[in-house]
């Protein structure tokens, strides 16, 4: 039987997850009850479907849900906006507590030994999503290559980041899913914790090409 029944989703990487997972009585533990891999460019589009059936073949229905958790970024735009938005939806309509994550925060709760440490996933364009401590940033190959040379560990899921700064033997981490971002949203489900749905947007961390290439407004004459 499932006593905590909780609704999690990633869709801010290459592929997206969506997991059913119960965090029971047990305060440290959360159980993966089924788990869903949403494949490449459709993941948006195979978000929605999936999540009626996990809960289908678990005897469940959304009423029956306790908490969302959505990874809010950073990564795809388009990712980002439909686990967002589905997120949000979701809490709205069923009145579910949502709690967000970044997922570099999720990245850095994999690691096995605690300590000063930089989590780093690929931003593309020869940059990096960065985190360290609380602070998150676009961080460049020679900002992390400085901050490794002064001995902060580098912690990172996707294996082109681990090849690019193997110089500096980063730990590799993963699988980087909803599941652990399940696990890495204890502390605050264990509280109570939630966000406030009108207040809670997306972390980007840079702005989206339509935005950087756009051209510029025309001064029209009124």
């Amino acid at each position: 039987m499932i006593e905590y029944p909780v609704l999690a989703f990633d869709t801010c990487g290459v592929t997206g997850t969506v997991a059913l997972v119960d965090l029971g009585h047990d305060a440290a533990a959360v159980t993966c009850i089924a788990q869903t891999e949403l494949g490449g460019r459709a993941a948006s589009a195979q978000l929605v479907p999936a999540i009626p059936a996990l809960l289908r073949d678990a005897g469940l229905d959304l009423q029956g849900i306790r908490a969302l958790v959505v990874v809010n970024g950073p990564g795809s735009f388009t990712g980002i906006r439909v686990g967002l938005s589905t997120a949000k939806g979701l809490a709205h309509a069923a009145a579910i507590p949502i709690v967000a994550l970044s997922r570099l925060f999720v990245l850095g709760s994999l690691i096995h030994t605690p300590g000063d440490a930089l989590a780093l996933l690929d931003a593309g364009r020869n940059e990096f999503y960065a985190r360290r401590a609380e602070r998150e940033w676009l961080a460049s190959s020679a900002e992390i290559a400085a901050a490794a040379e002064g001995g902060i560990s580098l912690i990172v899921a996707e294996e082109e980041v681990a090849n690019r700064f193997a110089s500096w033997r980063p730990e590799q981490v993963g699988p980087l899913d909803a599941f652990a971002a399940a696990r890495a949203a204890l502390p605050r489900l264990r509280t109570g914790a939630q966000e406030d749905l009108g207040a809670l947007d997306a972390n980007y961390l840079r702005r989206s090409d339509a935005e950087l290439f756009a051209w510029p407004a025309r001064n029209v004459a009124q």
